[in-house]
């Protein structure tokens, strides 16, 4: 018989005032990941099975993954391995999932992230906190502040 494995799991909730489409763009489009994932732009194929890169802005590959679950504007599921760096590249692949739920006039976004030990180095925690910034939240362009409060 097998002894059970702790296997850590990660979880982030952020809220941001925006829609959920403007959140799943901020996820899925290159225009948008540049701006919140470290000037990283994504290439991911939009179905279940599809293939997921993250980009530095030089053009080498920082991530990679399989696209596990693509559910437009709710759900999205890749596998996550870090190829930029040497010494990761031999860590085993992690899952990390986006929900993107209505909450009152803001979106929750719970973002999931399965347990290796590449994927606990990651800082998935500030890039899921930088989407709560500008442009998702116009109304802070025009001197709004009251956008800001979402912030943590």
């Amino acid at each position: 018989m097998r002894e059970a494995t702790f296997v850590p799991k990660t979880v982030y909730i952020t809220y941001i005032a925006a829609t959920r489409e403007r959140v799943w763009q901020a996820l899925t489009t290159p225009e948008f990941t540049q701006q919140y994932f470290f000037g990283r732009s994504i290439e991911i194929e939009p179905r279940s099975g599809g293939n997921f890169v993250l980009r530095m802005s030089d053009g080498r590959d920082d991530v990679k993954g399989k696209v596990v679950e693509w559910s437009p504007p709710r759900r999205l599921s890749v596998t996550w391995r870090v190829d930029c760096n040497e010494a990761m590249r031999t860590l085993p692949e992690c899952l990390v999932t986006y929900d993107i739920e209505q909450a009152g006039g803001a979106v929750k976004l719970t973002v999931e992230r399965g347990a290796s030990m590449g994927c606990a180095r990651r800082p998935a925690l500030r890039r899921t906190r930088r989407l709560a910034g500008d442009p998702l939240q116009p109304e802070e362009r025009a001197g709004n502040r009251q956008g800001a409060r979402h912030r943590t």
